[in-house]
């Protein structure tokens, strides 16, 4: 049976999360204020609804709590927290939300957010929202040779960054996100510190992900 999603919010990062969804075999809701958005959208997705999603009722018209998982990828941080504290007084059943900031993203888990992402490259966005869901990645495998995979971060990188350890020419793989805990960090800099306890996801060929040591991110039963 295809999962179910709703994706509230229908701009450059929630479009891309909608489609790859939706590519992967999933039925996907798409949910905007914004009437031009909505009509972009209207032959790609399984539905599109005009609707301002703070508001419950027009929530509840659309059935938002009978999904498998929501994704909240509004841009602005009022509109953000309103649709959310929404979503979890309908006792949405999995609610995913795109953060603008650090700060957003811990005011976002204190709410009760099951998974914080933090898009911080417009270049990653896309490829990012394909392994949000772990059955994507499966899409991106065929259709690309490209195989995802994850990893704990090792104990002798802790407190390393990113760009000290070289790790794309180092082991030909390429580090898309980071999850710690709830939060994934999406497209992470240079910069990255590693932590104790991280999960690495990268992309790459699937020779290159196992010397890595990953395992790859397959469709779930």
């Amino acid at each position: 049976m295809a999962h179910e999603f709703a994706v509230i919010g229908l701009g450059r990062f929630g479009t891309g999360v909608a489609l790859a969804l939706a590519e992967a075999g999933c039925t996907v809701v798409g949910i905007d204020n914004d009437p031009e958005l909505v009509q972009d959208l209207a032959e790609q997705l399984t539905d599109v609804v005009q609707a301002d999603a703070a508001d419950e009722n027009a929530l509840r018209l659309i059935g938002i709590s009978d999904f498998d998982g929501v994704v909240v990828a509004i841009g602005d941080l009022e509109s953000s927290l309103l649709v959310t504290l929404a979503l979890k007084h309908l006792n949405v059943r999995s609610v995913i939300a795109k953060a603008l900031t650090r700060r957003h993203a811990e005011i976002l888990l204190k709410i009760g957010v099951d998974e914080v992402v933090l898009p911080e490259q417009e270049a990653g966005e896309r490829l990012a929202a394909r392994l949000i869901a772990p059955e994507i990645s499966q899409v991106l495998r065929e259709q690309t040779g490209v195989s995802a995979g994850e990893r704990l971060v090792p104990e002798g990188w802790v407190g390393q960054t990113i760009g000290q350890l070289n790790i794309r020419r180092a082991h030909g793989v390429l580090v898309i996100a980071i999850r710690r805990g709830t939060l994934l960090i999406s497209a992470p800099g240079a910069e990255e510190r590693f932590e104790v306890g991280d999960l690495l996801i990268a992309v790459g060929s699937e020779e290159r992900l196992r010397a890595f040591g990953c395992h790859r991110r397959d469709r779930r039963a």
